[in-house]
């Protein structure tokens, strides 16, 4: 069964004010995937850079959650892939 139906969200009030991060380095270790989730919210470049504006990510901007996948070689998840090491730069599907 797929669809909206399985999918319960929710707002708890709570805000929290994202800055930039980029803390990739400190999860690269050479030969192992980085699985990551991915999600995409449909946003306006210039409201998000405009001073004194803020960019809301909640549902009624998101547009989808995909994943699994590997950050580095840009493959998406299966068992077989998980027990490769990974190559690191995007070769194309394993």
């Amino acid at each position: 069964m797929t669809g909206p139906d399985l999918m319960i969200v929710g707002g708890t009030g709570v805000r929290v004010p994202v800055e930039p991060l980029n803390r990739f380095a400190e999860f690269d270790r050479d030969g192992e995937h980085l699985w990551t989730a991915m999600a995409v919210f449909r946003i306006d470049p210039a409201a998000w850079t405009a001073f004194g504006e803020r960019t809301h990510l909640d549902t009624e901007n998101l547009l989808t959650i995909a994943g699994p996948g590997c950050f580095k070689c840009e493959n998406p998840y299966s068992p077989q892939l998980a027990v490769r090491p990974c190559p690191g730069d995007p070769v194309g599907p394993a």
